[in-house]
C-alpha cells in the first residue's frame, strides 16, 4: 500500500520513473558527441587496418613481438 501512495504522489508531482533513465541517456549521447567532435580523426593507416580486420584479413604488423630463441 505504501508503494501505491508513493507512485501516486510521484505522478502528481510530475516525477515519472523513466525520466532519470532518459536524462542519463541524453547526457551520455551529448558527452559522446562532444568528445567525438573535440578529438582528431584516426589516420589513414589506422582506418585501413581497421577495414582489413573487419573484412577478416589479418595484418601482420612489424611492431608485433617475435618469439625469442632460447
Amino acid at each position: 500500500m505504501a508503494v501505491d501512495h508513493t507512485v501516486i504522489v510521484a505522478c502528481l508531482a510530475g516525477v515519472l520513473a523513466h525520466e532519470p533513465v532518459l536524462y542519463g541517456l541524453l547526457s551520455s549521447l551529448a558527452a559522446c558527441i562532444a568528445v567525438s567532435l573535440m578529438t582528431r580523426p584516426a589516420g589513414a593507416a589506422v582506418l585501413a587496418a581497421w577495414r582489413e580486420r573487419l573484412a577478416g584479413r589479418a595484418l601482420e604488423l612489424a611492431s608485433e613481438p617475435t618469439p625469442a630463441r632460447q
